[in-house]
């Protein structure tokens, strides 16, 4: 079996770092663009001060970690509110992408080879241009990947107090965070008696404790606000326009990708496999409450889709 040299294997690591901070920063650089100056400068400072005052409309209101993060970065530079908004965005952009895409080569890394890891980074970079390419302040939802992404390898390993961390971490970004909940509970069921142990049941009850803890606990503190109705968003799913956007955003997604992800699962890696279990259920969410545009929210499955697709790579 053939073995780098100390030598060799630093170097492969540098050059794995570099490359993966030259995509990150591309991107970051890119979307930041998009979000700041599509909607202008001005826009997006409202808005972000609206979080930090809490008058935000639901349920951006209840996303507090990103503003605050931004904040505390904001807090190392200061200078006029607006550059200082500005700069720190950017710089929230910078670290949000890395640490993101860091995670996913690791995750990927679990099952296939660097070079196939890679192309599983090259790939979630194009697509994340189109997922964001339709919003405008929405932060949350890049860290979102990153969380959901760290907490499949805290589920793979075992990690069972690194999870309740990520989960808090998530529901404090995002109502999404319970999907880790699901996951981990659905990646451990099964089909034969005993369907799960009594330390997972235990783990499982413990893991909704802290999202249903976080979800009450802030519409307490924040209030309870009124937000899109079910019929609202419907109604808006159901335009001409927003079922053609939805279409071509879903297509570009994944473009000619999507034929590897049917194919793609029954190669897949049994913990991939496992993990599946919990799409049907994000898909629900997704279509009942989300913007069907607005592919982004489908960004959280990265891990899972590219994980698949690599799966089907090398048979192409």
């Amino acid at each position: 079996m053939f073995r780098q040299s100390p030598q060799a294997f630093k170097q492969s690591r540098l050059f794995t770092f570099l490359f993966i901070i030259s995509i990150s920063s591309v991107i970051a650089t890119s979307l930041y663009n998009i979000a700041i100056f599509r909607w202008t400068p001005e826009a997006a400072s409202q808005l972000y001060q609206s979080l930090l005052d809490h008058s935000a409309e639901a349920p951006m209101r209840y996303r507090i970690l990103v503003p605050y993060i931004i904040q505390s970065i904001g807090a190392l530079f200061p200078g006029n509110p607006k550059d200082n908004f500005l700069f720190s965005y950017f710089l929230y952009y910078q670290f949000s992408i890395a640490f993101t895409l860091f995670l996913l080569y690791g995750f990927l890394r679990f099952w296939f080879s660097r070079k196939l890891a890679f192309t599983g980074l090259l790939i979630t970079a194009i697509s994340l241009l189109v997922a964001f390419g339709d919003g405008y302040f929405q932060p949350w939802s890049i860290l979102e990947i990153g969380l959901f992404t760290a907490g499949l390898m805290a589920i793979y390993k075992d990690k069972s107090v690194l999870l309740a961390v990520i989960i808090l971490m998530s529901s404090l970004n995002r109502e999404t965070g319970v999907v880790l909940c699901l996951a981990y509970l659905l990646v451990h069921m099964s089909p034969n008696r005993p369907f799960m142990l009594p330390r997972q049941i235990l783990c499982s009850v413990g893991y909704v404790a802290i999202w249903a803890a976080v979800f009450v606990g802030l519409r307490l503190w924040l209030g309870i606000v009124p937000q899109l109705s079910l019929t609202e968003i419907i109604q808006r799913n159901l335009t001409p326009s927003a079922l053609f956007f939805t279409v071509i955003n879903l297509f570009l997604f994944l473009g000619a990708l999507w034929i590897l992800v049917f194919h793609g699962y029954k190669t897949a890696p049994d913990f991939i496999r496992k993990a599946w279990r919990v799409v049907p259920v994000y898909l629900v969410f997704y279509l009942v409450f989300g913007l069907w545009q607005e592919v982004r929210l489908l960004s959280t499955l990265y891990p899972i889709l590219v994980a698949t697709i690599l799966s089907q790579w090398e048979n192409v």
